[in-house]
């Protein structure tokens, strides 16, 4: 009984995984950017550009984001911020809630993305940039 149980549980989470994968697939265009300083101040840009494009089969991926927002804390400054990978290999955990996203061969460093909402036509994912101190969230629907 605990065998099947067990065997249940696993092919559920291969296809919740494939199901993510499935959704993952195709070109994202970036539509906002919320940035989360370390001081715990809160900046948006409601026009950045690029795309973020998965290749599910391959595991590979492709993105180019470009926004900028006005830090008011202490001067005010206009800060433009990147995110760029070419060619990536990605993966998603077991349960679909988290991408990691590699650049570079082995023993290089990976981004890993808090997976908060993916469905057909919509993404939000986030992570921590460690080097810069924020907490980076990104919007994006489908093309």
């Amino acid at each position: 009984m605990i065998r099947i149980l067990f065997l249940i549980l696993v092919l559920y989470s291969c296809s919740k995984e494939k199901q993510a994968y499935n959704k993952l697939n195709g070109i994202w265009e970036v539509t906002q950017a919320r940035i989360v300083d370390g001081q715990g101040f809160t900046f948006y840009d409601d026009s950045p550009t690029g795309t973020i494009e998965f290749q599910s089969k391959t595991k590979v991926c492709s993105a180019t984001f470009a926004f900028s927002y006005e830090n008011l804390a202490e001067v005010p400054l206009m800060i433009y911020d990147t995110l760029d990978y070419n060619s990536a290999t990605f993966a998603l955990n077991n349960k679909g809630e988290q991408l990691e996203i590699i650049q570079g061969g082995f023993g290089s460093l990976s981004d890993k993305f808090r997976i908060i909402v993916l469905t057909k036509d919509a993404l939000v994912i986030e992570y921590y940039d460690y080097l810069n101190y924020k907490l980076k969230r990104f919007t994006l629907r489908k093309k």
